[in-house]
């Protein structure tokens, strides 16, 4: 049996895919386990900065506001 020798590829990306992964990964659960856990979040932001409802609801405003202002120019830079 001939062995054939190993032939190598390198990775189209140039290796920083795992990065990327992790990184995103990391983005999506620090934002996305904020938003989700705001309903917690919002007692004490009433609490510790005595202000009111509106007020303190702003802030998942701003970060729901956040995610998805973010899509467009994500989806132009992957182009």
């Amino acid at each position: 049996m001939d062995e054939k020798p190993e032939v190598i590829v390198p990775f189209p990306d140039g290796g920083w895919g795992w990065l990327v992964c992790l990184a995103t990964f990391s983005t999506q659960f620090i934002v996305l386990g904020t938003m989700n856990n705001f309903g917690v979040m919002y007692v004490e932001l009433l609490n510790e900065f005595n202000t009111g409802k509106a007020d303190a609801g702003n802030a998942d405003i701003f970060l729901s506001l956040l995610s998805y202002y973010r899509v467009p120019s994500t989806k132009t830079r992957c182009k």
